[in-house]
């Protein structure tokens, strides 16, 4: 048992691999494969967090032991995510205008990195990105090292919506080069902008 998970499925040893479940959210799993020994006789194994049902993380782990006998299991990654925001950029820039990606550049800056940006991409959950989400809402973010581009005011739905945008594209990057098993933002909800009431002329 460790601090944080606790183990339902040994399996197989070493072949199995190991399922573990978070001693507070039921939703949230761990799954770990033994890799090799080292020079010293250590063991060195690969885990991931993974979201949703135990089918879902069983699912993950069957993958994991394959691409363990396959020999293509990569190393868990240190890359954060404000490393992958900057290459999700690169990548982004031929795609959209210069206004968008001034746009997506901007929101990252000054209201994501601060608070996302030293994160390790394979430790983000989804609450950490919901409660990103309600700072903005509610002004309490931390202010960018530079101290430009954000007053402390809470911010409108449009500009999290934006902010989403771009943390769900940049986290959909991890996923498909299998950083990450699923991407913590793929199912937080963000409110609507309301639309602008529209002002008629009359007669008079």
């Amino acid at each position: 048992m460790s601090a944080r998970y606790i183990r339902v499925d040994r399996g197989s040893g070493s072949r199995g691999g190991q399922l573990l479940r978070h001693h507070e959210d039921p939703n949230r799993w761990q799954v770990r494969v033994f890799l090799h020994r080292d020079a010293q006789g250590r063991k060195k194994t690969y885990s991931e967090v993974v979201h949703g049902r135990k089918r879902d993380a069983e699912a993950r782990l069957t993958d994991l032991l394959q691409g363990r006998n396959k020999k293509t299991l990569k190393p868990r990654t240190n890359t954060t995510f404000s490393e992958l925001a900057a290459e999700w950029l690169e990548h982004k820039a031929p795609d959209v205008t210069a206004r968008t990606l001034d746009g997506y550049e901007t929101v990252l800056n000054v209201y994501v990195l601060p608070t996302l940006g030293h994160r390790r991409v394979t430790d983000l959950t989804h609450r950490d990105i919901e409660a990103l989400y309600t700072n903005m809402r509610t002004g309490n973010l931390p202010k960018p090292e530079d101290g430009n581009g954000w007053k402390g005011k809470p911010l409108g739905a449009r500009t999290v919506q934006l902010a989403h945008a771009a943390v769900r594209q940049v986290l959909a990057r991890a996923e498909r080069d299998g950083m990450i098993a699923t991407s913590p933002a793929r199912d937080v909800e963000v409110k609507s902008a309301r639309p602008r009431e529209k002002l008629t002329l009359t007669v008079a």
